[in-house]
């Protein structure tokens, strides 16, 4: 277990969380060591002891020192609610989008208030060509939690559709696969910013995305040929391995060919940071010369120069319709519903 806890209320926040737990029978005789305890959950030990303390005197716990903590109430013999969500994602919260790091903080702190427990699992393995020994290791908590899936290509989200696990996907769930998922509207996204550089009169616009093929950049293509209706303009759809140095050989490519691209909406904040120094450093004029769109937001665009238009969505909305998605699988409510977040679009000064 590796809860993560909102920061009030730390000592009864925490023992709500390991009463779940006890409740669940996740331990059978002694609890985990402090020290390996207060890792997973995220708290100090001072704080990890005082929620023990309070489990203690509830009779759940016997504790004496120097000695392992025994449990003294057996757990439930009756299925209990779901309580607990799982984020699976293939990398650690410390590398994921700060906007993406805010709403996953007002998630937890969602749940934490209605005293469910938000686990983070970092298994970049079971992502990778070879995942299925390593997802076949999840089977056993499959049915004992809430799965909340980021990144997850159609290879695991197949896995767990299969399988009937409670799941939701944070982004959008591949094309024949019935999970339900939210996401941004990736597809009126691309249809706005297209019909943007068409109106602008670009006549060599390129949409710019990692070779990953994930479902939304599928919808981001689609919307974006559909909102470029310029006759003379001929919009072009490139993708890079999302290394530096191939996203910044694509845009040299393009921004030095016989018909030298206009205008590029990029997919990744973090790729329209590159894309935007990768120009200047071409000599580009932005946007004299070239536009630039980032499709997604994130808080540094904002202090670019020019400051970069794009496309912004509120984490607090994201938090909102994650958490009542969690609370209906939680309770046993069957969902196929796809959540489509439309986001705000922001002019900035290189359009």
């Amino acid at each position: 277990m590796k809860a993560l806890i909102q920061r009030q209320s730390l000592i009864t926040q925490a023992a709500a969380l390991l009463r779940g737990e006890l409740e669940r029978g996740t331990w059978r005789e002694f609890l985990p060591g402090e020290r390996q305890l207060a890792v997973q959950m995220g708290i100090s030990r001072p704080t990890l002891r005082g929620a023990l303390e309070c489990l203690a005197a509830e009779g759940w716990l016997t504790r004496v020192h120097g000695r392992p903590t025994r449990i003294t109430r057996p757990a439930s013999t009756t299925p209990a609610r779901r309580t607990q969500v799982i984020l699976l994602s293939p990398v650690p919260l410390r590398e994921m989008p700060p906007l993406m790091v805010c709403w996953v903080d007002e998630l937890r702190e969602k749940l934490a208030a209605a005293e469910h427990a938000l686990e983070l699992l970092t298994l970049p393995a079971a992502f990778g060509p070879d995942g299925e020994k390593s997802l076949k290791h999840l089977e056993k908590r499959g049915q004992e939690a809430v799965w909340l899936l980021h990144l997850a290509p159609e290879r695991v989200q197949r896995w767990f559709a299969q399988r009937g696990f409670p799941c939701l996907v944070a982004g959008s769930a591949a094309p024949g696969v019935e999970l339900p998922s939210v996401d941004l509207d990736h597809r009126a996204t691309c249809r706005h910013a297209g019909g943007l550089l068409a109106a602008k009169g670009k006549t060599r616009p390129v949409l710019l995305l990692p070779d990953t093929h994930a479902p939304g950049d599928k919808e981001s293509e689609q919307g974006f040929l559909e909102g470029y209706t310029r006759q003379a303009g001929k919009p072009l759809i490139l993708r890079h391995d999302g290394t530096v140095e191939g996203l910044c050989a694509q845009v040299s490519a393009a921004a030095r060919g016989r018909a030298p691209a206009d205008a590029f909406v990029v997919g990744r904040s973090a790729h329209a940071l590159t894309v935007l120094t990768c120009l200047l450093g071409e000599g580009c004029r932005v946007p004299g010369e070239v536009a630039v769109i980032s499709r997604d937001d994130d808080l540094f665009l904002a202090h670019t120069t020019p400051e970069m238009a794009r496309y912004a969505s509120d984490p607090s909305k994201w938090a909102r319709v994650i958490f009542k998605c969690l609370l209906q699988l939680m309770e046993g409510v069957p969902l196929r519903t796809q959540h489509r977040l439309v986001p705000d679009f922001i002019r900035g000064g290189t359009l």
